[in-house]
């Protein structure tokens, strides 16, 4: 992600998410379901700290302490940009060659 540990402490997660993502209905109900005590493991589109698209396979884990409050929340996941980048490159000249087949090129 590019940044260093003193810009991401006690930032919120929201600045790893593009804009639409982080004011979305949708980012407000994944954080409203971990203090349900909801796991997470998805693909996770992110952005860097230049604000480039990074994919994360990463899984949302809400730890609660003794008293069944949220004690935290701990996140795994692996950078899987390459392999997202391949796969839509492939997918792309998939389009194109239909594309070309059905025009009889």
């Amino acid at each position: 992600m590019q940044y260093s540990l003193n810009e991401i402490v006690g930032q919120h997660h929201s600045m790893f998410c593009h804009r639409a993502e982080a004011e979305s209905a949708e980012y407000k109900q994944f954080w409203v379901s971990l203090n349900r005590e909801e796991f997470h493991s998805h693909r996770f589109e992110r952005k860097n700290k230049y604000g480039q698209t990074v994919f994360l396979e990463a899984s949302y884990n809400p730890p609660f302490d003794a008293k069944g409050r949220l004690y935290k929340v701990v996140k795994f996941a692996s950078d899987i940009t390459e392999q997202m980048t391949c796969l839509q490159s492939a997918h792309s000249t998939s389009v194109q060659n239909d594309s070309c087949a059905q025009k009889g090129s």
